[in-house]
């Protein structure tokens, strides 16, 4: 999941909204240290970063993680907005789960890229 055009799109984020990555690292909570080696590639992102970064600007999943779609989530919610909401909030919970399932050992990195990519797919 860590690639350059990911790396493009946490910083074309933070452009948008006029941050640097000292300023998100601070509203994300986590260190300006943490946040450089995430937007270099050499550290994962990991599931509390995403959720955070998809909460605070409002973000879809899909163009986070995959570049597919729009960049944010509409404001206004018609039945269909609704519906990928909440298809969005189902594949954070799954996210969560994978990565929980990494973390204690369950799955391999590889594995783990292969679930996610099979996710956003769907």
């Amino acid at each position: 999941m860590q690639n350059t055009d990911f790396k493009i799109r946490i910083i074309d984020c933070f452009n948008q909204h006029g941050l640097s990555q000292r300023q998100a690292a601070k509203n994300i909570g986590i260190a300006q240290s943490k946040m450089s080696k995430i937007v270099n590639g050499n550290q994962s992102a990991g599931n509390e970063f995403l959720i955070k970064l998809i909460e605070m600007f409002n973000l879809n999943i899909n163009w986070l993680l995959t570049g597919k779609g729009t960049m944010y989530l509409d404001g206004k919610q018609d039945d269909n907005d609704k519906k990928s909401l909440d298809e969005h909030k189902q594949k954070v919970d799954v996210i969560e789960k994978y990565c929980k399932l990494r973390k204690d050992g369950h799955l391999t990195d590889e594995q783990l890229k292969i679930a996610l990519d099979d996710l956003l797919e769907t």
